[in-house]
């Protein structure tokens, strides 16, 4: 899932209510100056890396970094 989230007038996100209800109350935010990660504060590491290896793979096939090749019965 993608969402865009605004700041709003006085510089504050908004969490959409899906968002919250997936991630729960509270949360951890890791990033640099390119990226970042939000999940759940009690969240297993290393289910968090697992599912940002395949967020990895899906952002290179969008950015055109790798190519899904179909190949059909030859």
């Amino acid at each position: 899932m993608e969402y865009e989230i605004k700041s709003g007038p006085q510089g504050h996100y908004y969490i959409t209510k899906k968002i919250r209800e997936v991630f729960g109350s509270e949360i951890k935010l890791a990033f640099n100056n390119k990226a970042g990660v939000i999940y759940p504060q009690n969240a297993n590491l290393r289910e968090v890396v697992l599912s940002l290896q395949i967020m990895i793979q899906d952002l290179k096939l969008r950015a055109g970094m790798i190519s899904m090749e179909v190949k059909g019965n030859e």
